[in-house]
C-alpha cells in the first residue's frame, strides 16, 4: 500500500499526504467530478460537421470526426457540433480542450468495414495516446444512441490518461459484447512512477441494453476522483469496480480512489454495483441510491483474491489479497423476480435451497453463460468482518423470502452445484 501511494504521487492532489488521507478523502470525494473548462464555456473555435470541409456520409465518418477534433485542438480548443444523423466511425482520439456535442437524435454505429474479425476496438478514446485534459463527449437535447450490432469486442469509450473529462447522455444498445461499454484503464506509469489513469471525471446519464452477464455499462480498473450518476445496465453490472487486469496487479500499480456514485441501477443483471479488488489496495468509495430490478444482487462485494496468480508470482511481487479502504453505500432498493436471470457456475451455491427448483442449465440461454435462476439477495458481502464496509437503508420490498438483506458465505448452500441444478420444482 505504501509503495503504491508513493507511485500515485501528486496525481492524487489533496490526498498526497498519507497521514491526512482519510480526512481529506471524506471531505473531497463528494465533490470529485468534472468541471466545465473555459474551452467549453468560451470556445475559441466551434466546428459543425456536415458542411465542407467536414462533410459526413454515414459510410465512414472516422476521418471527418478526427479532422474536426484535431483542428479544434490546434486552434485554442472548443466544440465539435454533431447534427442529428447516423454516423459510422471507429477509434476516434479525443484531444485536450475539445468537446464533442452530439444532437440527442443521432445514432452511432461501429464502422464494420474497418473492424477485422476478432479485433478489439473503441469508438472513442480519452488519453490512450498521451495525456489529455479538459475533454468531453455528450448528447444534447436527448440521449444519443450507440448501436453495436453483431460486433463482439467493441467499447463505446476507453478512458486512460485523461484529467477533467465528461461522458454524458448515451444509450448503448449492446449485443452481449465481451467488454463493458465504458472502461477506465491504466496506461502504465510515467517516468517518475506516477500511474497514468483517469482523474476528475464524470460519467452520467448512461444506459446499456442487452449487456453480457460478466460486463455491463461501466468497468473501472483505475481512477482518481470519478463520479458516476444515473447509470443503468440491462444485464451485467452497471458500475463494476473490479481491478482484475493481471499485468496491473503484478506491477502493483494504479487502483481506485475517491470513486462516488448516485442512482445506479441493474435490471435483470448480476448487480448494480460490484466490487472486486483482486490483489490491489484501493481508497474510499461511496454510493447513494443503488437499485436492482430482477437482478441477482443490487450490491456485490467479492473482496480480494489471489486466484489469478501462481505461488511464484505471489512471492516475487509480494501480492496480498486486495481491499478497499472503505465502501459506503446509503440507500439500496432491491426487487426480487423469479427469473430467468443469467448466472454462472460460481454463483450456484448462493441460491437459497427453497429456490433451487428455479435454477437450471440451458445451453440455449443467450450470452456466454449457460445457467439461469431467480434473484438471490439485495446485498452479498464476502468480507462481513470488515468494519469499513457500511451499507445502510436497504429496502427489499418484502420480496426476498429466503435470504436476509445482506448475505455472506455463511448463507451459501453447503451441498454441490449439481444438487442445485438437479432440484426439480415441486
Amino acid at each position: 500500500m505504501d509503495k503504491l501511494n508513493r507511485r500515485i504521487g501528486n496525481r492524487i492532489r489533496s490526498w498526497m499526504l498519507l497521514p491526512l488521507a482519510c480526512t481529506l478523502l471524506a471531505a473531497t470525494s463528494a465533490n470529485a467530478k468534472y468541471t466545465e473548462p473555459q474551452s467549453y464555456n468560451n470556445p475559441a473555435v466551434t466546428v459543425t460537421l456536415g458542411a465542407w470541409p467536414y462533410k459526413t456520409n454515414a459510410w465512414d465518418d472516422t476521418t471527418t470526426f478526427q479532422k474536426a477534433i484535431d483542428y479544434v485542438a490546434a486552434n485554442g480548443g472548443g466544440k465539435v457540433i454533431v447534427p442529428a444523423d447516423t454516423y459510422r466511425l471507429v477509434q476516434i482520439d479525443l484531444k485536450s480542450d475539445v468537446h464533442v456535442v452530439f444532437d440527442g437524435k443521432s445514432t452511432i454505429f461501429p464502422h464494420s468495414q474497418v473492424i477485422a474479425d476478432g479485433d478489439t476496438v473503441n469508438l472513442f478514446n480519452f488519453g490512450t495516446d498521451g495525456r489529455i485534459d479538459n475533454a468531453s463527449v455528450r448528447g444534447s437535447g436527448g440521449w444519443t444512441k450507440f448501436e453495436f450490432g453483431n460486433h463482439d469486442k467493441v467499447r463505446a469509450f476507453l478512458c486512460g490518461d485523461v484529467n477533467n473529462f465528461l461522458i454524458a447522455s448515451f444509450t448503448i444498445n449492446d449485443s452481449r459484447t465481451t467488454y463493458s461499454s465504458i472502461t477506465l484503464t491504466w496506461e502504465g506509469n510515467a517516468a517518475n512512477g506516477d500511474p497514468l489513469i483517469p482523474s476528475n471525471g464524470t460519467i452520467k446519464n448512461i444506459r446499456a441494453n442487452d449487456a453480457d452477464y460478466g460486463y455491463g455499462a461501466i468497468q473501472a480498473q483505475s481512477g482518481i476522483d470519478i463520479y458516476f450518476k444515473n447509470i443503468t445496465s440491462v444485464g451485467g453490472v452497471a458500475v463494476r469496480l473490479e481491478t482484475g487486469w493481471k499485468v496491473m496487479n503484478l506491477a502493483q500499480a494504479s487502483g481506485l480512489w475517491g470513486i462516488t456514485g448516485d442512482n445506479i441501477t441493474s435490471i435483470h443483471g448480476q448487480a448494480a454495483v460490484f466490487f472486486e479488488a483482486h490483489a490491489l489496495h484501493h481508497g474510499h468509495t461511496s454510493f447513494n441510491n443503488v437499485k436492482s430490478v430482477g437482478s441477482e444482487y443490487a450490491v456485490l462485494n467479492a473482496g480480494g483474491s489471489l486466484h489469478k496468480f501462481n505461488q511464484q508470482e505471489i512471492d516475487d511481487n509480494n501480492l496480498t489479497e486486495g481491499s478497499f479502504e472503505s465502501i459506503t453505500i446509503n440507500g439500496v432498493d432491491a426487487m426480487y423476480e423469479a427469473g430467468p436471470i443469467v448466472t454462472r457456475w460460481a454463483h450456484l451455491l448462493h441460491f437459497p435451497v427453497e429456490l433451487h427448483g428455479l435454477v437450471y442449465e440451458d445451453p440455449t440461454i443467450l450470452g456466454s453463460k449457460q445457467y439461469a435462476g431467480p434473484s438471490i439477495a439485495p446485498v452479498l458481502n464476502t468480507t462481513p468482518n470488515d468494519s469499513n464496509i457500511v451499507i445502510t437503508n436497504i429496502n427489499s420490498n418484502n420480496s426476498f423470502q429466503y435470504h436476509p438483506d445482506i448475505i455472506d458465505s455463511s448463507d451459501f448452500f453447503t451441498g454441490s452445484e449439481r444438487t442445485v441444478l438437479n432440484t426439480k420444482i415441486p
